[in-house]
């Protein structure tokens, strides 16, 4: 948790010195791993001194995990569970054109390993969604917890090859397929 996330609001000032050192961990993400970049040159290339630094943040990490969920912010803020549970495509697609739009990151996001909590939010949002295709199909419930763990899992390595691809396929043809795998993967089980 920052030092400044008590419920007031961040002033200009305070935004602006958070915007420039996400910015430059970007930066340095591309020429590094996360572990090797020091507090002394992310405040360097962000153009702040290290009091700076420490009175936004703790460390390097807390930086990273802000960055993060900002972008998946970003992504699952346009996302409605209901669109997932009706039309998965379009919630497939609402996804991976955001995540086009911010590519790079999501590419430092995976390269780096610190993707994490990008499966956070892919079971939170897929679970109430798969739960109700198990229960539709009458799948036995004690399975839930493994079809979510492969559906995740197989989606965040799909984002990846995506990411990776070149070329990359069209936003619309990733999104059917993965709208396919996931469906697939909530009624393809057989009760035992």
């Amino acid at each position: 948790m920052n030092r400044t996330s008590s419920n007031r609001p961040l002033d200009r000032r305070q935004r602006k010195s958070r915007e420039a050192i996400q910015n430059a961990l970007l930066v340095l993400l591309q020429d590094k791993p996360l572990d090797s970049i020091t507090i002394s040159e992310l405040a360097i290339k962000a153009d702040v001194n290290r009091k700076t630094f420490y009175n936004n943040y703790h460390n390097i990490q807390e930086v990273r995990d802000e960055l993060d969920n900002r972008y998946l912010d970003s992504v699952f803020s346009l996302i409605e569970i209901d669109t997932l549970r009706s039309r998965p495509e379009e919630f497939f697609l609402k996804m991976f054109r955001s995540m086009h739009e911010n590519i790079e990151q999501y590419r430092l996001l995976f390269d780096s390993g610190e993707h994490l909590c990008l499966y956070a939010r892919l079971k939170e949002n897929l679970q109430p969604y798969l739960k109700k295709e198990m229960e539709r199909n009458e799948r036995d419930a004690r399975f839930l917890p493994y079809v979510i763990t492969y559906t995740v899992n197989g989606l965040a390595a799909l984002l990846d090859l995506w990411l990776h691809s070149s070329p990359m396929l069209p936003d619309e043809e990733i999104a059917k397929l993965a709208a396919e795998l996931t469906r697939s993967a909530s009624v393809s089980i057989h009760n035992a």
